[in-house]
This record gives structure tokens, sequence and C-alpha cells, in this order.
């Protein structure tokens, strides 16, 4: 398969010379396009920080990451932005829209700042609303629309400028569980239908079992992984689980 995302011993620690403390222990996986994988563990176990450094949001101490064939540590400080633009989509829980936009030009928006042509924005943000079931609000603003539609537009916003992978954190977070199943849903479909590599953070098992598969992080390590394989849906939710029981149960279990 064609690996687009390799993580080799990563180990990042906060403080001063003499007062380390470590945030990820060595943490080693590989990610192959077009996989949904899914990052679960208890709070503090380090899965927030290991989204920040693979998005170079923040720095690794040291070890490697390789994204789409470019090792992303070594990347310079005046190149970093270009390379989050044209490499990676980003879903946040707090949707990160602009208010004084519309839906249209929220998601127009990523394509401008990425120098596409005029005459193709128009079209991409209508096919990419499509796709996600969006089309009819394109003409909105967003404090006309539900959370639901907004993490959709923050979706589409993230998938249409095809990076080579979306990092979603806590997506489903403030949504009510009824949206929270749509999204989830509808990041299934992307991924099935058009090849969309995602990898995701969560506390939420429910969420986690749309996932074809989950590492666990547990004290800055990955503690074990569950692929689904031919399981259905809630068969791999039950086994989710029962890792998490392993885990301290420090994540959302019921839906």
């Amino acid at each position: 398969m064609d690996r687009i995302l390799t993580v080799e011993n990563v180990i990042k620690e906060y403080g001063g010379k003499y007062n380390r403390t470590p945030a990820l222990n060595g943490v080693s996986f590989c990610v192959e396009r077009g996989e949904f994988t899914g990052i679960m563990g208890p709070s503090g176990s380090g899965k927030t920080t290991l989204l920040n450094v693979i998005s170079t949001i923040d720095s690794v101490t040291s070890g490697s990451i390789i994204l789409d064939g470019q090792e992303v540590t070594k990347i310079s400080v005046n190149k970093l932005a270009e390379f989050r633009r044209k490499k990676l989509g980003f879903i946040f829980q707090d949707f990160n829209l602009l208010d004084t936009l519309n839906v249209h030009e929220n998601i127009a928006l990523a394509l401008t700042i990425q120098g596409e042509v005029p005459g193709q924005i128009d079209k991409k943000v209508k096919d990419i609303a499509g796709a996600l079931g969006i089309h009819d609000i394109l003409h909105k603003f967003p404090y006309q629309i539900s959370g639901g539609q907004k993490q959709r537009v923050s979706a589409a916003r993230a998938i249409v400028t095809n990076p080579s992978l979306i990092l979603a954190d806590e997506p489903t977070g403030a949504l009510d569980s009824r949206s929270a199943q749509m999204l989830m849903e509808i990041m299934q479909k992307i991924n099935l239908e058009l090849g969309v590599t995602i990898l995701m953070v969560t506390h939420d098992a429910f969420s986690a079992s749309f996932c074809k598969r989950i590492l666990f992080i547990k004290d800055g390590l990955v503690f074990t992984e569950l692929v689904r394989g031919d399981d259905t849906r809630r068969q791999f939710f039950h086994k989710i689980l029962n890792v998490i029981s392993l885990l301290g149960g420090d994540v959302e279990d019921v839906r």
C-alpha cells in the first residue's frame, strides 16, 4: 500500500533543562493512503500533542515524521505555512468559521489562499458542497445554520483543497448525538468514496467506531491498536469499549 504518514520514535518534552515533562515517549506508527484512523486515550495521554506535532503546530524534541514523502521535522519555519496549506486539512471542534463570510465564501477562502484559478473555485465549492449535503445553505452565514451544518462546512473547507491528510481534533465534541452521527457518516463517506485520508483524535467510542483502525495512546506511547476488518460498526464499538476499560475508562463510552 501507499504510505502517507510515518511517525517514528517521536519524543516530545516540555519544560527546562532540569525539569523536563514528557508528553510523547517514543511514538511510532504508520498511516496508509485512504485510511480512516482514530487516536484515543485518557486525558493527558499525549493525543493532542501528537496531532500538534504532526500538523507542525508544535515541534518534536526528537524523532521523525514523514508526511507524503516529506520530513516534517526539517521544514524551515518560513515554509511551514505553505506546507500546511498544501498538505493538510483541519476539522476543529469549534468549527473556526468566519462570521462575516457566508458558507460559500468560507469554503472558497481556502482555495483563494492556495491561489486556485478563480474560474475553478465556484465549481469546486459547489462540488464538495453537493457531496456533503450543504449545497442549499451556501448563501447563508454561520449564525444562520446549525452546529451540525457548521461542522459539515468545516469539513468541506478542509477537503476542498485536496490535502494529503485531514486532521480532525474532537470533531463531534460540540455536537448533539444526532449531529455527531451525521458528521461521522459524512466523514466515513468521504473516506470511502473520495479516498480522503483522515487521522482523528476523539474521546468518543461511538465516533471512533466509524474508523477503520484505532490507535490507543497511554502515557505518551502507543498502548495497542484495533483494526475493524470485517466487523460491523456495532461489533467494533464493543471492542473499543473493551480496550477503553483496560485504559481506565477515561473516554466517553456511551451515546
